[in-house]
């Protein structure tokens, strides 16, 4: 019973839609090195 109770509240739909989605946001190119660039994953 405990550990549905627990599966319940770690599996809340209100839990997951709180969390920020800030880090899905697409980044800038940004330079690693002399010519070497991060552009996407």
């Amino acid at each position: 019973m405990i550990r549905f109770a627990l599966l319940l509240l770690v599996c809340s739909p209100g839990l997951a839609a709180a969390q920020s989605s800030a880090w899905t946001n697409p980044r800038d190119p940004f330079q690693i090195a002399d010519d070497l660039y991060y552009v996407g994953s």
